[in-house]
C-alpha cells in the first residue's frame, strides 16, 4: 500500500469540466459574448482569467465589470460542482488503511477547501495549491519531502498526459484516471504506472501495490 497518495483535484476528485462553460452561459447575454464553437468551449478550462476575456471577446474597458461578475459566479459554480461517483469511498478507504491523502492542484486551495466543506468531505491531510504545469514536479517533490517518504512509497492520482510527464521527471508513480480531462488513448500513450478506468481499478492499484 502506498504511504502517501496525492490527488489532483479537477477531473479526479471534482467534476469541474463544465464550470467555465456554465460561467460563459450565465454571462453571455449581459456581455454580448461572441458565439463560441463547441471546440472553443471545450478549451475554456485551460485558460487564465485574462485569456478568458480574450476568448469571450470582452473589451478592455469592461474589465472591472467582467471581473466583478465572473469571479463570484466562478467561485459559486466551482464550489458546488459534483464529486465523481465513488471517489469519497475510495479516499476514506485509503485513510482507514493508514495512507496519508493530499490534494495537489493548480486551483485555489481556499476554493478547494470550500468545495470539500460543501460536500462534507474534509478528510484530506493537506490541500496544496499553485501547482502549475511548469512547477508541478517541484510541488510534488515538496509534498513528498514534507511527509518523509521515498518516491516509491508515494503516488500521484491525476487525469492529464502532462501530469504523467511531470511524474516521470522525478520518478514518481502515477495512476492516470480516464474519467477526467484526457482520454484513455492519450493517457495510455504517456505510459503511466497505472492506467485506471474506474474506482475498482484505482483501489486495486493503491491498496494492492508492490509497497503493500
Amino acid at each position: 500500500m502506498y504511504k502517501l497518495v496525492i490527488f489532483n483535484f479537477d477531473g479526479v476528485i471534482a467534476d469541474t469540466y463544465d464550470v467555465l462553460k456554465r460561467v460563459y452561459d450565465r454571462l453571455k447575454d449581459d456581455f454580448r459574448f461572441k458565439n463560441m464553437s463547441e471546440d472553443d468551449r471545450e478549451n475554456l478550462r485551460e485558460l487564465s482569467m485574462f485569456q478568458l476575456m480574450k476568448a469571450f471577446h470582452v473589451p478592455f474597458y469592461k474589465l472591472p465589470k467582467f471581473l466583478q461578475e465572473v469571479i463570484p459566479i466562478y467561485k459559486e459554480t466551482m464550489v458546488t460542482a459534483p464529486l465523481f461517483d465513488g471517489i469519497r469511498e475510495t479516499v476514506e478507504k485509503l485513510k482507514g488503511q493508514g495512507s496519508d491523502v493530499v490534494i495537489l492542484s493548480s486551483n485555489n486551495p481556499k476554493l478547494i477547501r470550500k468545495f470539500l466543506k460543501h460536500h462534507d468531505f474534509e478528510v484530506f491531510d493537506k490541500v496544496v495549491g499553485g501547482a502549475a504545469f511548469f512547477n508541478k514536479q517541484t510541488r510534488l517533490n515538496s509534498v513528498i519531502k514534507s511527509y518523509k517518504v521515498d518516491h516509491i512509497e508515494a503516488i500521484y492520482v491525476a487525469d492529464e498526459r502532462r501530469d504523467i510527464e511531470a511524474c516521470k521527471k522525478i520518478n514518481l508513480p502515477i495512476a492516470a484516471v480516464t474519467w477526467g480531462y484526457d482520454d484513455y488513448k492519450v493517457l495510455g500513450a504517456g505510459r503511466p504506472t497505472y492506467l485506471v478506468q474506474d474506482l475498482e481499478d484505482l483501489e486495486e492499484a493503491l491498496l494492492n501495490s508492490p509497497q503493500s
